[in-house]
């Protein structure tokens, strides 16, 4: 015989179940992002100073000897939308150099394909330094900042490298058979051609900052800060320098930076003293661009002092 349960009985009973189940559901589907499991694991990355000349742009100088490189774990982008799915690029290799007025990161990850061109479903691989603006052992969120706490980010891109050194991605290197009869900047003087470029392309009159990108002889890399998602702006002054060599499926990338600040909002690097840095790398080949990307902890450094 099946004993019925009383109302009180059975109102008891499926409580008790409610409350098993609940304490079976992971905490982070609450807590939003599992911690990297490495957070705060990872060996200090020394910064010595270096006795000649900084390789700012020289992947491959002999510099780079005087440098131990650490090795630091990267994980897929999964705070907020649109997340990395997918894992891409697992570690970097991360070196820097300083020579008390200027700061080199060398970076260096395998990466099977060289993506340097954007078009439709095309993106572009990239790498990026970021770097908390106020000093001190309490960081800024690692996602991109936060109020208050800005972070400095250093930008690097390998088609943007592809356009300074005067091999831009344009519809006549995309498309060869397409045909124009002229663009209104073809039509004038040499000395009149960025005027008219100007008034007739919407990027340039828009004053969109990734434009000065794309110029012959114009930087790879570009700074920006941030104070948490969505609140990615270019700074005014653009200093920063770097470049990349591509060969035997793995990328060798430098991003250099003046170690004072022009303005308050800037990031201070000090000789002598404790900093903090952070990585993220996009896989043009994979689909990543914007905040699709695989991203690092925070890594201590030790800028060492100038002898």
């Amino acid at each position: 015989m099946i004993e019925r349960m009383s109302t009180p009985r059975a109102l008891t009973a499926w409580l008790a179940m409610a409350a098993v189940l609940m304490l079976s559901i992971p905490a982070a589907a609450e807590q939003g992002p599992v911690p990297s499991p490495a957070a705060g694991s990872v060996a200090l990355l020394a910064v010595p100073a270096v006795a000649g000349e900084l390789p700012r742009t020289d992947p491959d100088s002999p510099s780079w000897k005087q440098a131990t490189a650490v090795e630091v774990a990267l994980y897929p982008q999964d705070w907020t939308e649109p997340k990395v799915l997918v894992p891409g690029v697992a570690r970097v290799d991360v070196s820097s150099l300083h020579d008390g007025a200027w700061i080199a990161f060398l970076l260096s990850w395998s990466d099977p394909t060289d993506d340097r061109v954007i078009s439709i479903g095309r993106f572009s691989d990239a790498v990026s330094v970021q770097i908390p603006t106020l000093p001190g052992a309490d960081l800024s969120e690692i996602a991109m900042g936060q109020q208050g706490k800005a972070v400095e980010i250093q930008f690097w891109k390998a088609a943007w490298q592809e356009a300074s050194e005067g091999r831009p991605t344009t519809s006549k290197t995309l498309y060869p058979n397409l045909w124009v009869d002229r663009y209104p900047e073809e039509c004038v003087k040499d000395k009149n051609a960025e005027a008219v470029a100007t008034r007739t392309l919407a990027s340039r009159a828009a004053a969109n900052p990734t434009q000065p990108r794309l110029k012959a002889g114009s930087s790879p890399v570009q700074d920006l800060l941030a104070e948490g998602f969505g609140t990615l702006t270019a700074l005014p002054d653009q200093r920063s320098v770097g470049r990349g060599v591509y060969k035997d499926g793995r990328w060798r990338v430098v991003i250099a930076r003046p170690l004072a600040p022009l303005t308050r909002h800037e990031a201070v690097l000090v000789p002598g003293r404790h900093a903090s840095a952070a990585f993220a790398i996009w896989d043009g080949s994979a689909g990543q661009a914007g905040a699709r990307k695989m991203r690092s902890d925070w890594l201590g450094m030790n800028l060492g002092d100038r002898r």
